[in-house]
């Protein structure tokens, strides 16, 4: 019952009634997923599913925010910038620090940037696909970056291509997103660039 996942079905339905069959597929393999999580939801929530939906429906109606109209309220308003951030199907973390303290808070966490250039291959109707270098030794892929803004992380390949709206997924040496307004990242004059941080042990 969160923002995101109302996105990503109501995408699922448009999807399903201009590809019946690769849309069924999808609603099902989601129904495999919700039993199987379902199963187990109370060992791994520490509540029943029932109570928890409950606890989500008594929350609406309510406002949301996204990401980086948060990000740049933050900036303008309490000269914070954003380090680091964590997104997915659920909650957003965000990691802030004070504008003067951000070059000595990189220089405590070791990085390296990758910058990415066209061509990016199309995938399927709003995700874009670029094979990436793999991350140096002991370092672990932190952000892939829009100009001046994170995109958001953890969304699984299919959800990229289908939802678009800025997210992104990484695996097996290639990075799948999606362009925060879902225009051609090969023609829209912006940067895109990795940040490998090192794995803190």
């Amino acid at each position: 019952f969160d923002y995101q996942r109302y996105l990503y079905f109501s995408s699922l339905a448009t999807f399903s009634l201009r590809h019946p069959l690769r849309g069924l597929r999808e609603l099902r393999n989601e129904w495999t997923r919700f039993l199987e999580i379902r199963a187990t939801y109370a060992k791994n929530r520490g509540m029943s599913h029932y109570t928890d939906v409950k606890d989500w429906l008594g929350g609406y109606p309510m406002e949301f925010v996204n990401e980086w109209e948060l990000i740049e309220k933050a900036r303008k308003e309490l000269s914070m910038e954003i380090f680091d951030m964590v997104g997915g199907e659920g909650n957003t973390e965000f990691f802030f620090t004070h504008k003067q303290n951000f070059s000595g808070l990189e220089s405590e966490h070791p990085h390296q940037k990758v910058d990415l250039h066209p061509p990016f291959e199309r995938d399927a109707d709003l995700g874009w696909t670029q094979k990436i270098p793999p991350p140096p030794e002991g370092f672990d892929l932190g952000l892939l970056w829009e100009d001046d803004m994170p995109l958001l992380s953890n969304f699984n390949p299919w959800i990229v291509s289908q939802l678009g709206g800025g997210i992104y997924n990484h695996e097996d040496g290639q990075i799948n997103f999606s362009t925060r307004d879902n225009s051609d990242p090969n023609l829209n004059g912006r940067s895109y660039r990795l940040i490998y941080r090192r794995v803190e042990r």
